[in-house]
């Protein structure tokens, strides 16, 4: 169950991070994302990436293997995709 912000069960400090997370959100909103043009949000850094795409009409992201040797890297758009969802 997931408590209000300030509701007074909810710890001070974790009142404190989702205020904190507010903030980041709303600077990003208003100052990053909308600099993010769709070329650069699925920009791919090298051949070992994660993404999405679009797949009969849908996104879809990629799922990485996590028990490989290498991590993949990401694009802006996978990373998006992996905070919000």
């Amino acid at each position: 169950m997931l408590l209000p912000i300030n509701a007074p069960e909810t710890p001070l400090a974790v009142q404190t991070l989702l205020k904190q997370l507010d903030l980041i959100w709303l600077f990003a909103d208003q100052h990053v994302l909308p600099r993010i043009d769709e070329a650069a949000a699925y920009w791919e850094p090298s051949p070992n990436c994660v993404s999405v795409r679009r797949l009969d009409g849908k996104l879809v992201a990629d799922r990485p293997d996590e028990a490989a040797e290498t991590l993949p890297e990401t694009t802006v758009a996978w990373l998006l995709w992996h905070i919000e969802w």
